[in-house]
């Protein structure tokens, strides 16, 4: 199972919970446009996606943090990878540190 925290670290660092969320670089962020390109084209190509994060999502409730709070987390990071995929808003490198830390606090808590 994977913990939350493990989630929150894998942003900031290479491991394999990261590949959850991808990497800020931008050949990474042109993998994830080409995906977005790829389900537009054929929305079936989402579903393996869609059940890993379903699966995700039930491991993370089942986890040993309040299940709201570990929804919260989780929401919080696609919304950064959102914002570093699409360029809106990008926290500055300091910022960004900042809210990884505290969500590690709050999934830690």
């Amino acid at each position: 199972m994977r913990s939350v925290s493990g989630v929150v670290l894998g942003i900031s660092c290479n491991t394999p919970e990261s590949k959850v969320f991808g990497e800020f670089d931008a050949h990474s962020i042109a993998v994830q446009f080409s995906f977005l390109a790829a389900i537009a084209e054929n929305p079936e190509l989402l579903e393996p996606v869609q059940k890993n994060l379903a699966d995700w999502q039930r491991q993370i409730e089942a986890s040993e943090l309040d299940p709201a709070m570990a929804t919260v987390i989780r929401l919080a990071l696609y919304g950064l990878s959102f914002v570093h995929i699409f360029g809106l808003g990008v926290p500055d490198e300091s910022l960004q540190k900042q809210v990884i830390e505290t969500l590690l606090k709050l999934a830690r808590e």
